[in-house]
């Protein structure tokens, strides 16, 4: 566009500068100016100009539809890759058991489907077997599960421990080799099944009420966390009275206790009772064998309460 030209139009429509330069760069987007080689703009018919504008609308369109599709399709892969994605909040099952009956049909029910594992914690006022029979037929549900391949554990309050009837049920669960531990005091009863469902009683106060059965992982969840915390600090019940216990520890082995207990290092045990470090792992091995204990810190605290460390 020769430089009169253009001057006159700016005068005619009284353009600044900075407008001007604004409505020549619009016409060039539009394709209504073109560039030469000489430097100026060439106008260009608003019919030809057009038809180039909506060109390269239209590939822009194509270009943009083009990777919507691909975005699509990475969409579809992630969420059949990783499901939760399109999981929304979890819903909650609620179920009430207003009677015994129902409480004891519906674990013979969960009993039956369970496949991976069933956590028990029982407080005092929990319904114990509390005949010879009721024993038997607690222990053989017990059984059953664990022959299915169903990993069981039970926390019991410690005080069963001071009720013949309560200490038959610990005695045959700890002889057939089922999962047991005690602790002074439970916060709540419940049973948890392959950890989706849970057992609550409607009344801690009274379990003949009823109970409440509730389904849903992420509640479930953390009634596990609260087992799992229960667990690791109870204790392991004593399958012998701790007479006969003391009876099975020499004069060593109650001296390494004793120097564990204080937190003796191994090879100063070994020093102190001059004996060699593979002689001292053998005891350890041999009061844990006597105790029950799976660890040395378990060992001090079940030796503690026998009164071994006085």
């Amino acid at each position: 566009m020769r430089g009169e030209l253009l001057a006159e139009a700016q005068a005619a429509m009284k353009l600044d500068d900075e407008a001007l330069d604004r409505a020549l760069t619009e016409l060039r987007r539009l394709g209504l100016l073109k560039a030469q080689d000489t430097g100026e703009d060439v106008p260009v018919s608003s019919e030809v100009g057009l038809a180039d504008l909506v060109g390269r609308l239209q590939h822009d369109l194509h270009t943009h539809q083009a990777r919507l599709a691909s975005l699509s399709r990475d969409v579809e892969t992630l969420t059949q890759t990783y499901p939760p994605m399109r999981r929304g909040p979890e819903s909650v099952e609620v179920k009430i058991l207003d009677s015994l009956e129902k409480v004891d049909r519906h674990f013979e029910e969960l009993g039956a489907s369970a496949a991976d594992e069933v956590l028990t914690m029982l407080s005092w006022r929990a319904s114990m077997p509390r005949t010879t029979e009721e024993v038997a037929h607690g222990v053989k549900a017990m059984v059953d599960l664990t022959s299915r391949g169903v990993a069981t554990r039970t926390v019991f309050v410690q005080r069963f421990e001071l009720l013949p009837r309560h200490q038959a049920f610990l005695d045959r669960l700890v002889e057939v080799g089922i999962p047991v531990r005690l602790l002074p005091s439970v916060p709540v009863q419940m049973a948890i099944y392959d950890r989706h469902t849970a057992v609550l009683p409607l009344d801690p106060e009274r379990t003949a009420a009823g109970a409440v059965a509730v389904r849903g992982e992420l509640l479930v969840r953390s009634l596990v966390a609260v087992f799992e915390y229960c667990w690791l600090h109870a204790h392991v019940p004593m399958a012998e009275p701790s007479d006969k216990i003391r009876e099975r520890l020499t004069s060593q082995h109650m001296e390494l206790l004793r120097m564990q207990a204080v937190g003796t290092k191994d090879d100063a045990i070994g020093r102190a009772l001059g004996v060699s470090p593979r002689t001292v792992s053998r005891l350890v091995s041999e009061v844990h064998e006597a105790l029950g204990s799976s660890g040395r810190f378990q060992a001090g605290v079940i030796a503690a309460r026998l009164g071994l460390l006085d």
